[in-house]
């Protein structure tokens, strides 16, 4: 089995392309290092301390015709498709570009994925969501409140046109807020690391919380839906558990052996309040769930960044 993962330099894609090689997976990614949300050299640094040996092609999925060639040339068994534009607060200021990229970027990918007969997995996003206060399940409604939800939710109705016009076999996985070392810097898990190592307070937005899952259960979802012969799922990937923003600067306070400072703030336009997954189609449809508690994961979030920091990789 071959696999693509279009981008294949981020924090997931890098993950996986990781887990694969390791078990000896055909595996082909493909990047363009933007630095649309963090500096592109954060992740030259991830892909050669995850996978050093591995090549990365510089393939824009916004140019249809590039893709089609690419995909058509490397003919992979599935796509795993996470290359888009992904941050809510920068979303807000570029709608156009999120727009283009992560709805016209997926297009191109499924039309290519109908000519090679090559299954999609698509990362969508928790932001899909309305902002409620219970755990979502995949049969509500989307009512996105930023141009990236929209964005995301556009996507997947372009992945289920294709699926219902051509038979393109699909999954996706709606992801909440993944966090683990080599993460992105914009999230508040490292954000508030950075903080509270530097003595500095953390700004944290009145009443917030948020659903954390750690990277390795994230990398265990996509590869059993990717593995599994199905045309049509969406799950929700997820901890199943709120963790308000003030207990998750504490569990990094207690991990940093530091005693944090909080200010309360107002949310940034948006930002949803609180995400909450209901993951019970995950573990029926995939056999899935997180085994990874908060506490555990942090430490491990934090031992890569103090150990980063003295390299000096940031």
């Amino acid at each position: 089995m071959s696999i693509l993962i279009t981008g294949g330099a981020g924090f997931i894609g890098s993950h996986i392309a990781h887990r694969l090689v390791s078990e000896g997976e055909e595996v082909v990614l493909a990047d363009i290092f933007t630095s649309q949300v963090y500096p592109a050299e954060l992740k030259r640094r991830r892909v050669q301390a995850l996978v050093p040996e591995m090549t990365i092609h510089n393939i824009d999925i916004c140019n249809a015709e590039e893709v089609a060639e690419f995909i058509s040339k490397i003919q992979p068994s599935v796509i795993i498709h996470l290359a888009a534009h992904a941050s809510v607060t920068d979303s807000v200021l570029f709608p156009r570009e999120y727009m283009e990229t992560n709805s016209i970027g997926t297009l191109n990918i499924v039309r290519a994925a109908t000519r090679t007969g090559s299954k999609v997995v698509l990362a969508s996003s928790s932001t899909i969501y309305e902002d409620v206060h219970h755990a979502v399940s995949e049969h509500e409604p989307a009512h996105p409140l930023s141009p990236y939800g929209l964005s995301k939710q556009s996507a997947e109705q372009v992945a289920r046109l294709w699926h219902d016009l051509y038979g393109v076999s699909t999954a996706i996985l709606r992801l909440f807020s993944v966090y683990g070392p080599w993460g992105r810097p914009d999230m508040a898990p490292q954000l508030f690391t950075e903080a509270i190592l530097h003595s500095r307070r953390c700004a944290v937005t009145v009443g917030a919380g948020r659903d954390y899952v750690y990277i390795d259960d994230v990398v265990e979802a996509f590869l059993a839906v990717a593995m599994k012969t199905s045309n049509w799922e969406v799950l929700n990937i997820g901890s199943g558990v709120v963790t308000p923003l003030t207990s998750l600067v504490e569990t990094i306070g207690r991990s940093l052996h530091k005693i944090p400072e909080i200010t309360m703030s107002v949310g940034r336009p948006g930002e949803m309040k609180t995400t909450a997954a209901n993951i019970t189609a995950a573990n029926e449809h995939l056999g899935w769930e997180p085994t990874w508690p908060l506490k555990a994961g942090i430490d491990q979030l934090v031992s890569w960044y103090v150990t980063a920091m003295q390299k000096q990789r940031f």
